[in-house]
Order: C-alpha cells, then sequence, then structure tokens
C-alpha cells in the first residue's frame, strides 16, 4: 500500500512498483522501527480512490465572454429551435425570470439552439431586449427575433402595419432597423423574421393580404441590410392549419388564447 501512495498509481498497476520500490521499502523499515502497524488498513464504509498522477501541467481555461462564445458564422443547420414567450403581444413575464426562462432553453435545444423572441412594434427598447442578448451570448444561444406589430385587445388580432403615404413601409421599417442595429449581438449573423404566418387573418388586422405583407416583407428587409450589414432577413412562416382565410374572418375558428391557461405569473402589457 505504502508502495502505490509512493508511486502515484492504483495498486492494481503492477507496472507502477518499480518506480517507488527503493524510497518504499525506506518508508517501510521506518514505520517497522517507530511500531507503526503496516497490516492491512480496516475496511471502510466507503471506498477509496487513487487518481492517478498527470505528468502535464493544468490549464487554467479563463471564463467565457461574449466574444469568446461567438459561434462560427455559417448557420448551423442540424441544430433544434423553441419559440420564446417572454414577451407574446399581450403579456409578458418579468425580466427577472428571463434567465430561468433562458435556462430552460438551453438544456432543450443545446449549445448555440436556435431561441425565438417576439418584439412588438412599440417596444423597441435597445435596454431592455440587450439584457435578453447578453442572457443568449451567456447561455450561448441564437437568437431570432420576430418583427411583430401590435396586438388589438378589443379586435382579438394582431394590426397590420401602418403603411406610408405611397403604400410603402419605409418608415417602420426605419425604426425597426435603428432597433436592430443597435443591439450587441451575441453571433456574427443576425437573424430576423419579419411579421408571422400572413395567411392567417389573425395576423394582418382580420384578413391576410399578401400583396401587402409581400410589399411589407420587401421594405423591411432592404432597411434592415442597409443599417446592419449581418443582418440574415428570415420571411414569415405560414399557418398550415387554416391555409385558406382569405374568404373567412380570423373569428371563424377557434385559436388558443392564455385564457385557457394559468396567467398568474405573467404581467398584462
Amino acid at each position: 500500500m505504502i508502495g502505490t501512495i509512493v508511486s502515484g498509481f492504483s495498486a492494481p498497476d503492477r507496472h507502477s512498483w518499480h518506480c517507488g520500490l527503493g524510497l518504499g521499502a525506506l518508508l517501510l523499515l521506518f514505520a517497522t522501527v517507530c511500531g507503526v502497524a503496516t497490516g492491512p488498513s480496516p475496511p471502510s464504509s466507503a471506498p477509496t480512490v487513487t487518481a492517478p498522477v498527470c505528468d502535464r501541467t493544468l490549464e487554467i481555461i479563463p471564463a467565457p465572454t461574449p466574444e469568446t462564445l461567438k459561434p462560427p458564422p455559417t448557420p448551423i443547420l442540424d441544430k433544434p429551435g423553441i419559440h420564446l414567450l417572454l414577451d407574446d403581444g399581450r403579456q409578458a413575464w418579468p425580466s427577472e425570470l428571463w434567465e430561468d426562462h433562458l435556462g430552460h432553453a438551453r438544456e432543450a435545444v443545446g449549445a448555440w439552439g436556435y431561441v425565438t423572441e417576439l418584439i412588438r412594434r412599440y417596444d423597441l427598447d435597445v435596454a431592455r431586449w440587450q439584457r435578453f442578448m447578453d442572457l443568449c451570448a451567456t447561455l450561448q444561444l441564437t437568437p431570432i427575433l420576430r418583427l411583430a406589430t401590435t396586438y388589438d385587445l378589443d379586435a382579438g388580432w394582431w394590426r397590420a402595419p401602418e403603411p406610408d403615404a405611397d403604400g410603402t413601409y419605409r418608415t417602420v421599417a426605419g425604426r425597426y432597423a435603428d432597433f436592430v442595429a443597435d443591439l450587441r449581438w451575441p453571433t456574427e449573423l443576425h437573424y430576423v423574421i419579419v411579421g408571422t404566418e400572413p395567411n392567417h387573418g389573425d395576423e394582418w388586422s382580420g384578413r391576410p393580404d399578401p400583396a401587402a405583407y409581400a410589399r411589407f416583407l420587401i421594405d423591411v428587409a432592404d432597411v434592415l441590410k442597409a443599417a446592419d450589414p449581418q443582418v440574415a432577413v428570415l420571411n414569415a412562416d405560414f399557418d398550415t392549419y387554416t391555409p385558406h382565410t382569405g374568404s373567412l374572418s380570423s373569428t371563424a375558428s377557434t385559436m388558443w388564447t392564455p385564457r385557457h391557461s394559468s396567467t398568474k405569473c405573467m404581467q398584462p402589457i
């Protein structure tokens, strides 16, 4: 046992004995003269694990920073993603709980997995949403911002964006672009989704308008790219559950609303 400790290897490693044989014999002699028992150790309730000695010098790894945590600029196509509800346009979680939400998201999607968050038209607060970006950097998450308009609580739908006098959407596009460009992103590419489900009446003042959404997408994409060369603009997804709403009102089908769930921890906007 003394030879094992001196050599720094576990007892089953018979090649280690030659390293400590000489010094082990001296220690054994000293123990005998002094009357120290050299017999087997009494049984212990917990097994003793002897770690092998490593000749390499330990390397101290510095704490990660947003710069060192940046993933490669190319998209990671094999990573899952999840849509967050820190703010769903009608209700919002207190910002002090965001870290818990993002921590659970990180467990679900893994390192540099995608997390999508809705940003309301009148909530383009850089200071508020920079905290979201910083948490994504710390937790190694890839943020995707979904640019939204505002929710009409009385009508029960999302308002269509306000066009300019010439029919374009460059004014609202400029406000989105200023917000996106002022954020410090944790990734090389800055992913932005313009709107959502334009084929669903609830997302466009009650009735879908394909031509208006196309104009809106083009204008927002052009202004975003001019303000932020790193932006990657994504068109909105389509609602395959309600593919035909051109002749139907937004109230013709039943949809999930927060009334069907507990909202005790969420704050009305």
